[in-house]
């Protein structure tokens, strides 16, 4: 009778911890990595070109960082630059003397490129 208690308590002791155990729910722990929001915001930049009197007046309604400006003539020649400048809303870059048309301008920064011809308007 012994031998039969010992045997019960040693089952008991083995299979019941094992039987609780596959009963319990799992719960499988997944991890996502958070990675930052980037959302996509639309540029509005642009600019406007006036020839008033021989002077070519750029005037610029957007604004850009760290930007290179280059505006050059028919012929090529580098006629203004500016590098590494900030661009910001209402900066006038004036040219004396503008007659060498279509002027090419291009900028160039980290967020944009821009790259245009200036042309004459004939009334």
């Amino acid at each position: 009778m012994n031998t039969k208690l010992l045997w019960f308590a040693l089952a008991l002791l083995f299979f019941l911890p094992a039987t609780l155990e596959a009963k319990k729910k799992r719960v499988n722990k997944t991890f996502q990595k958070s990675y930052p929001i980037i959302t996509r915001v639309p540029m509005d930049f642009d600019f406007t070109v006036e020839d008033t009197d021989g002077v070519l007046q750029i005037v610029f309604i957007g604004s850009l960082y760290e930007a290179d400006v280059v505006v050059t003539d028919k012929n090529g020649t580098v006629v203004w630059e500016e590098t590494s400048t900030s661009i910001y809303e209402g900066k006038t870059v004036c040219i004396p003397n503008a007659d060498d048309y279509p002027y090419a301008l291009e900028i160039t920064s980290p967020v944009m490129d821009v790259s245009g011809e200036i042309t004459l308007e004939e009334d």
